[in-house]
């Protein structure tokens, strides 16, 4: 009964130690290189842009990119900024989701309600419409969002060139 048991705790043991090599592993392959492309660092402002890699904590394999503009204060602001979450996948694919926050004093032109808008961008660089809360989401916004596009548009090519993504 006791060497059952001793089997039991090594089995439990090495595959934690298994579990844990394929995470680094993981980690390694998937956020790596976009931590040298900020020169080793997890975080960079480059061209009034700042990038973030968030490496995902142990044991989970989710984590993810970001892209904002720098000069956005979190607190007081007066214009429009745009901001893109990357989920990148270990085979070099990566998922977008973009918000786009407004003060108050723009965002009444619009609608009523949150303050920042956030879509998830399909295979084409495009809001996803394919379901009916995405779609309805979409319409109800769409005046803010086409207005806004470009500062989306620039957050990408400058990602695609910072970070090396193919878009």
């Amino acid at each position: 009964m006791k060497k059952n048991v001793i089997k039991i705790l090594i089995a439990c043991a090495a595959l934690v130690v298994v579990y844990t090599i394929i995470w680094t592993v993981y980690v390694d392959i998937v956020y790596l290189p976009y931590i040298k492309a900020l020169d080793g660092e997890k975080s960079a402002v480059i061209d009034g842009y700042e990038y973030t890699v968030f490496t995902p904590s142990y044991p989970s394999f989710s984590g993810n990119l970001s892209v904002e503009e720098a000069k956005r204060n979190r607190d007081v602001y007066s214009e429009t900024t745009a901001g893109l979450l990357i989920w990148p996948s270990i085979n070099g694919e990566c998922r977008f989701h973009v918000m786009i926050e407004t003060p108050k004093e723009i965002y009444d032109e619009y609608s009523s309600g949150s303050y920042i808008y956030g879509y998830e961008l399909n295979s084409e660089l495009k809001p996803d419409l394919s379901t009916q809360e995405f779609e309805d989401n979409y319409n109800e916004h769409k005046d803010f969002f086409e207005d806004n596009w470009d500062k989306v548009e620039t957050m990408l090519k400058k990602t695609q060139s910072v970070f090396n993504i193919s878009l």
